[in-house]
């Protein structure tokens, strides 16, 4: 008896084992399949606090007091924001760049107001949220309004903690789009 119950036990832990391998391939592949809907409300709220916070830098870039450092540390963390190479279009929708800073030249070199940003809806894909938002900015005093879409990614990354180390997931601006 007291044998098939070890051979049970043993023949059970390869099973499991190959069970975590493949639930982790998962988790990294959909956010549905990893989280219960409260956390996953939970980070659908930090996703939108994101955004938020990339146009509240915006705001203080535009400030025509500020010093070039103040500057320059404006820029690191609004390029802190992004994942790498996503694709942005203008202000004016037309040209696409893969570069949160050339991007931001763009907003300092047409001398953008931001006046409100309003979200109007999200969608959560496998791996990623899209936010839809409605901006209103100025140009040389001209109010306008423009629609936008702004990709939040949420991927995992491996943290170091002293000798240990964690998969924590992040969250990143990917790909901004205005219509």
């Amino acid at each position: 008896m007291k044998s098939s119950v070890v051979i049970v036990l043993f023949s059970l832990f390869p099973l499991n084992g190959w069970t975590q391998s493949a639930n982790e391939g998962v988790s990294e592949l959909a956010i549905k399949g990893s989280f219960d809907n409260l956390t996953i409300q939970s980070y659908a709220g930090q996703a939108e606090l994101k955004v938020e916070e990339l146009f509240e830098y915006i705001q203080l870039l535009m400030d025509q007091s500020n010093s070039p450092e103040l500057n320059q540390q404006l820029k690191i963390n609004i390029e802190q924001l992004f994942m790498d190479n996503p694709a942005l279009t203008g202000i004016d929708s037309k040209s696409v760049v893969y570069d949160p800073l050339q991007w931001l030249d763009g907003w300092q070199n047409e001398n953008v107001a931001i006046q409100s940003l309003k979200l109007l809806g999200s969608e959560l894909k496998s791996t990623y949220w899209i936010y839809n938002y409605q901006l209103t900015y100025s140009i040389e005093g001209k109010e306008k309004t423009k629609k936008m879409d702004v990709q939040i990614s949420f991927q995992p990354q491996t943290k170091s903690f002293g000798k240990t180390q964690k998969k924590v997931w992040d969250l990143k601006i990917g790909n901004v789009f205005f219509r």
